[in-house]
This record gives structure tokens, C-alpha cells and sequence, in this order.
């Protein structure tokens, strides 16, 4: 009884079974906060051929707080993309609006999964244009003023802004709390996460969702 299927689809982890950027499609998906808590969470996009990462970040979610993006091809070749105009925290920041590119690290170079004689094709961008995403809340922030007490930095004033994400951002910098001590002022997660996700061609005027 320790992992369980929450028919109502809330829960502490979410798996977005597919998402594609080929062919002129792009990939939207989003998280809900349901909870009154402040949540942080863990977002990996992972390829296809290997489950190997391409991108991943922490995303804070303030009190009913929900998130939004899309995997896109910014061209139509080379790596698929994520891009957002969403204010909610993240670590590492992203540029509102500018796509930042799938990563092939994980599976090039030192890391390569596959013969040296195939190399020009398995360690190609292209690889990441198709995968799965995963989001695991790894706990809750904590209210009040130490210095990882951050649950009020991630949290949107009245502007639509979160308070000071900066603050979490440096919480995992060389020397920063959290890079030091990962899970300090961190409580157990809580669940009440959702997330949906769509799947659309423009030029065919069609969504899978």
C-alpha cells in the first residue's frame, strides 16, 4: 500500500505519458496546486529511446498555484524546447517567453548510451524531441523568517508575482543553505497536486489530450 493510483487524480506525483514537438506538433501541460501550502516539486522532461533526462528544474507552487508551459521545436531540426510566460518560481530561472533548449548531456560524450559507430545519430538533439515528463513534489516550504523559511518568497502578491524568487535561487548557489543542506526547512510532502497536458497540431487544427 505504499504507492497507490488516486482515482481522482491528485496526488504527490504525476507522470505525463507522452509529449512530442515533431512534425509541427507542440506539447502543453500544467500542475495545480489544490493545496493551501506552498509546494515545491521536481520537473523532468526524460527522452524517449532511454529515459534519459533532457531537462530538469525545481518549481515552486505557491497556494493554489498553477503552473503552465509547452515543449516546442523552436526549428525543425535539432533539440525540442521548453518555453513559459509563467511567473512561478523556478530553479534555474527561465526567460519569460524565450525557449530553453533540451539538453543531450545525459546521453553524449562521457554519458553516451550507445556504440561509438552510432553516435552521430543517438547523441543528436533530435533525440529530445519526444519523451515523458515526470513531477514529484519533494515537500513543503516553510513559513516564517530564517533564511530557508521561504514558503513567503514563492508565494504571488497582489501583482501576480511571486514574492522573491531570487531568495530560493540562492538558496542552491555554491554555498547557499539548500546546496549545502538539501532538505533543511523542507516538510513532508502532502499530495493534492494535479496536472493535465495536450498534445496539438496547429496546421491540422487537432489536440490529444
Amino acid at each position: 500500500n505504499a504507492v497507490n493510483v488516486n482515482s481522482d487524480g491528485l496526488g504527490e506525483v504525476l507522470l505525463y505519458s507522452y509529449y512530442t514537438v515533431e512534425d509541427g506538433k507542440d506539447t502543453y501541460v500544467n500542475i495545480t496546486n489544490t493545496t493551501e501550502n506552498t509546494v515545491a516539486v521536481k520537473v523532468r522532461f526524460v527522452e524517449s529511446m532511454n529515459s534519459q533526462e533532457v531537462l530538469d528544474f525545481n518549481l515552486y507552487l505557491s497556494p493554489f498555484d498553477v503552473w503552465t508551459a509547452a515543449a516546442i521545436a523552436p526549428a525543425a531540426t535539432g533539440p525540442g524546447a521548453l518555453v513559459t510566460n509563467d511567473t512561478s518560481c523556478t530553479v534555474p530561472a527561465f526567460t519569460p517567453g524565450v525557449p530553453e533548449p533540451f539538453r543531450v548531456f545525459a546521453f553524449s560524450g562521457a554519458f553516451q548510451d550507445h556504440p561509438d559507430s552510432t553516435a552521430d545519430i543517438l547523441s543528436a538533439p533530435e533525440r529530445t524531441r519526444q519523451g515523458h515528463i515526470e513531477m514529484i513534489e519533494m515537500g513543503l516550504l516553510q513559513t516564517g523568517s530564517g533564511a530557508l523559511q521561504l514558503a513567503e518568497e514563492a508565494t504571488h502578491n497582489a501583482t501576480g508575482v511571486p514574492a522573491n524568487c531570487a531568495a530560493l535561487r540562492g538558496a542552491w548557489v555554491a554555498g547557499g543553505g539548500w546546496a549545502n543542506t538539501p532538505a533543511a526547512n523542507i516538510d513532508l510532502p502532502s499530495g493534492g497536486l494535479f496536472g493535465a497536458g495536450a498534445i496539438i497540431e496547429v496546421s491540422r487544427g487537432s489536440m490529444v489530450s
